[in-house]
């Protein structure tokens, strides 16, 4: 079973969520362009949830 830190590494480096498919730019919150949508959405809620931690 995978959890806790592990976890977080792995879902930082293996997904992306950009509308731009940029897995070139790697940011705190995982790979994106940072611009679109989705990047914004994801630096937002991966920011709360540090925040909350």
């Amino acid at each position: 079973m995978i959890g806790g830190e592990p976890l977080i590494d792995l879902l930082l480096a293996e997904t992306h969520t950009c509308y731009l498919g940029d897995c070139e730019h790697r940011h705190d919150w995982g790979f994106g362009c940072g611009e679109c949508p989705a990047c914004r959405l994801r630096a937002e809620g991966f920011a709360k949830w540090q925040a909350a931690s």
